[in-house]
């Protein structure tokens, strides 16, 4: 899973434990909202730093851990964000009276329309599926909200089980899984049954976890995340291996390959590089699977020319290949 907190820190978890690692550090950006639509494009939105009543919505670009504003809401806090049926993106908003509304956003211009009144005044988080979208309302009435579903064309709520209240959970974020789990995060990781609305919290998480996604399967046993800005210091960092595994960090300039490995353990691994693919840097991965490598600087000449590829050197298996722009 990826996941972010309000000051735009990127983080990776893991669904089955709540292992929690950082990716990247944060942005100018406020960010209290995250949207994955069906092409696995991952959105985020949140409060405006500024103080004009405009919410910048931002693109997240996995390979390079960085955000890229694409569009101008004239909305001053979106809490919540979902993409539904045909990618229409649904935010919540703080509204008048700290009324939460539900609004359509075209991700393209900006531009917003109003759906409706919620009626609640403490969600913190969308999700869709199946025709419907979730929310979590985190005011502690007993009994209260909690788990609550959203009609998409009036947002009428109804309350999915008037008998579990909020409680003590406050959920920032929700999202669902490809089987239809639905998850929810903040300083705690948990899944909600979306029938009885009862969460089940198996893990804490360290950061407060504002939006927080699945992403979409590569055809790469580890995936490849470069850190930085070309020119300047960048740093590479893997996560889908196992513990203690030797990873190499390799890169290439110019061509793309592929070129298979001449000699060595992993003699015949195909890669992804040109010709004059060379060793970078070496790391171990740690408890979780992650591996980091140490900083360096990258000059002004190879951006746009520079392509980095992860091998692991136990299983000879590859990641995916960024291309340093």
């Amino acid at each position: 899973m990826i996941a972010v907190d309000f000051d735009s820190q990127i983080y990776g978890i893991d669904s089955n434990t709540g292992a929690t690692w950082a990716i990247a550090p944060g942005e100018n950006l406020l960010i209290n909202s995250m949207a994955k639509n069906s092409a696995g494009q991952i959105y985020v939105a949140g409060s405006d730093a500024s103080g004009v009543g405009h919410a910048p919505l931002a693109l997240l670009d996995l390979d390079r851990a960085r955000f890229t504003i694409v569009a101008d809401v004239p909305l001053q806090t979106i809490r919540g964000m979902a993409f539904g049926s045909g990618d229409v993106l649904y935010a919540i908003e703080s509204g008048f009276a700290d009324i939460d509304d539900l609004y359509t956003i075209d991700p393209l211009t900006g531009m917003v329309q109003f759906v409706g009144s919620t009626g609640h005044t403490a969600i913190q988080s969308l999700a869709y599926w199946n025709g419907l979208l979730y929310a979590y309302d985190n005011a502690n009435l007993v009994p209260g909200p909690g788990l609550v579903t959203i009609d998409p064309a009036t947002a009428q709520t109804t309350d999915v089980n008037p008998a579990v209240s909020s409680g003590t959970n406050d959920f920032q974020t929700l999202c669902f899984d490809s089987a239809g789990v639905l998850y929810g995060a903040s300083t705690i990781l948990a899944t909600i049954d979306t029938m009885t609305g009862k969460p089940d919290v198996y893990a804490g998480l360290y950061p407060l976890v504002r939006g927080m996604e699945f992403m979409d399967p590569i055809p790469y046993a580890m995936r490849l995340t470069v850190v930085g800005a070309c020119p300047g210091t960048l740093q590479a960092a893997i996560m889908g291996g196992s513990p203690r595994d030797r990873i190499a960090f390799l890169y290439s300039i110019g061509s793309s390959g592929p070129v298979a490995i001449p000699s060595g353990p992993c003699r015949g691994t195909v890669l992804e590089l040109g010709a004059n693919a060379s060793l970078g840097v070496m790391s171990n991965s740690g408890q979780f699977g992650n591996a980091r490598s140490i900083e360096f600087p990258v000059p002004a000449v190879t951006c746009g020319q520079l392509r980095i590829q992860a091998l692991n050197l136990t299983t000879c298996e590859t990641s995916n290949v960024v291309l340093v722009d």
